[in-house]
């Protein structure tokens, strides 16, 4: 199997005097949390990682998804937030500041899903909306893990830079999100998203939107 590498926006093109923090994750399982020079994240899908585990995904052929989660002027700014993702998410491949938390946190995923499969089923979508649900579910949850979401670190970016980057799900979950949602029909997809996502994690997604400037309009 090919690998396959989602970067978060155009950071590749960023001159190399920055520092990135990344995640690699496998059916959302966060797997490992790193951080090093802007194109550090590579070593994750290519077969010549430090990390054992992540080489031997490699050969095996298994299909990992690297995306990059922030961007840093230093390193030490870069090690800061490196260290603070570890310590929430516990990534399986990681050791260092790992604990015993990691079997909780797979544990939490489970209860995610099977809370998740319940709420949906409360709704009945039209075809249409319901295979605009389902792509949209995907779409969200392979861009913000579900660990990411139980424990609020998310922000519901502009939906310029959703266009921009190719995610034209959540390009449309982010504008119906800003819009009045009395004005929504019951059967909105976005809307049954936002239901069943608030029902379960305990907040709302609005409470997650990016900020709008003084003119109302995103922020990028």
């Amino acid at each position: 199997m090919i690998k396959k590498l989602k970067v978060m926006g155009s950071l590749q093109t960023m001159s190399s005097n920055v520092f990135e923090v990344y995640m690699c994750s496998l059916n959302d399982e966060i797997l490992y949390i790193g951080q090093g020079y802007l194109g550090r994240h590579k070593h994750c899908s290519n077969g010549c990682s430090h990390v054992y585990n992540l080489n031997k995904l490699h050969f095996d052929g298994v299909v990992v998804d690297v995306k990059i989660v922030d961007i840093c002027d230093t390193k030490e700014g870069a090690l800061k937030r490196e260290k603070e993702l570890i310590l929430s998410h516990q990534p399986k491949f990681n050791t260092v500041y790992a604990n015993d938390t990691r079997n909780v946190n797979r544990e939490k995923v489970e209860q995610f899903n099977l809370a998740w499969s319940k709420e949906v089923s409360k709704y009945t979508l039209s075809k249409k909306n319901e295979e605009r649900f389902l792509s949209l579910k995907d779409e969200f949850f392979s861009f913000y893990k579900k660990m990411m979401c139980l424990s609020g670190d998310i922000t519901i970016c502009s939906i310029h830079h959703y266009k921009r980057i190719n995610k034209p799900s959540l390009k449309a979950l982010s504008r119906c999100l800003r819009d009045d949602t009395s004005t929504w029909a019951k059967d909105n997809y976005c809307l049954v998203f936002a239901k069943c996502f608030e029902s379960v994690v305990g907040y709302s997604l609005t409470t997650k939107l990016h900020n709008l400037d003084s003119k109302g309009k995103d922020n990028d």
